[in-house]
């Protein structure tokens, strides 16, 4: 299912989701519509799931649409900050052949078993936008599943196409989320730890004049404020 522009990536996968659910699906996959697949990726993430009963989610390796032996993502780990990175990232395709377990998964190439949707909930619509499928895979690995990237399974991507990679829309949800992502977690050391560098930042921002400076302040105040899903009159 890919992003609703008006309810973000996670709405619009949760429509999807409910979709699949109500018609017996065993299997749900959330794809971008900014990608191109693999013929085969479908069948190879399948084959995860019947040959490995512990594994909830498996996700594909991931390579830029432009760099097609790139790899963009390979999984990701996420950090006691709340920091999520991008595994693999501008290596070679050819050093990646073995399933590998990973914090979570990108969800615009992510697989997951039907049933784990009844035991850890939908995507979490606050976040509308960024961290939202960190913030579930975290979940599912609290329900005691485990997470892989199947290197076979392979799509390419047309990265930050919608949003733009160093947008103040882009800033404003990572920033924003990342906090809230920690504050989900219970992590208050995390969040305190965050806030005050995107607090720093801010002011350095501010001294400079930097053209993002207005989407961090506002994603600081909104964190702050409880105001979450999507940004209206976002500047």
């Amino acid at each position: 299912m890919e992003c609703e522009e008006n309810l973000g990536f996670a709405g619009g996968n949760n429509v999807g989701t409910r979709e699949a659910l109500a018609r017996g699906a065993d299997y749900v996959f959330f794809l971008n519509n900014d990608t191109t697949v693999d013929p085969n990726l479908l069948g190879y993430l399948v084959s995860i799931f019947t040959t490995r009963p512990k594994v909830g989610i498996a996700g594909a390796l991931m390579l830029y649409y432009d760099e097609p032996e790139i790899v963009w993502s390979a999984g990701g780990k996420i950090d006691g900050r709340g920091q999520s990175f991008q595994l693999g990232q501008g290596k070679p395709v050819g050093e990646f052949a073995a399933v590998t377990p990973v914090d979570f998964v990108v969800g615009c190439g992510l697989m997951a078993r039907a049933e784990l949707f009844s035991k850890v909930g939908l995507l979490d619509e606050m976040f509308f936008l960024y961290y939202e499928e960190t913030d579930w895979c975290a979940r599912v690995r609290d329900a005691g599943w485990e997470i892989v990237t199947e290197p076979k399974a392979r799509l390419w991507h047309k990265v930050s196409r919608s949003t733009g990679g160093d947008s103040p829309l882009t800033l404003y949800y990572m920033r924003r989320n990342q906090l809230l992502y920690l504050k989900k977690r219970g992590n208050k050391s995390g969040v305190t730890a965050a806030l005050l560098d995107a607090i720093r930042l801010l002011g350095v921002w501010t001294v400079k004049r930097h053209p993002h400076r207005v989407a961090l302040r506002r994603a600081i105040g909104d964190f702050r404020a409880g105001r979450f899903g999507k940004a209206e009159n976002l500047v």
